[in-house]
């Protein structure tokens, strides 16, 4: 089971879990700690995966005409599953799928 979000539509990062060791050092340790966390979760959409999570984001995405992206988060894996939040005249609206 993997996650990725978007918050600007069609750019997608992989959303990794943080070990307990790493919430201890974003929240403990020292700047070049910290850094070096951040690097290691922010991982790198492959061409692949980008396809594959563009198609599922196609096949579910707002129906309106006129829609104000506000964010996506998809799991894929064996039950891939998903919430698309956006605003039409400014009402928001949420697709989960």
């Amino acid at each position: 089971m993997r996650n990725f979000n978007s918050l600007i539509e069609n750019e997608w990062k992989e959303q990794l879990n943080l070990t307990t060791a790493q919430i201890e050092i974003l929240t403990t340790g020292t700047d070049n700690q910290k850094k070096a966390v951040i690097e290691a979760v922010n991982v790198v959409v492959s061409a692949n995966d980008l396809k594959m999570i563009t198609a599922i984001y196609n096949q579910h995405k707002p129906k309106e005409e006129s829609y104000q992206f506000i964010g996506c988060n998809l799991t894929t894996g064996e039950d891939t599953r998903g919430i698309i939040n956006y605003r039409v005249s400014g009402v928001h609206k949420q697709i989960r799928f």
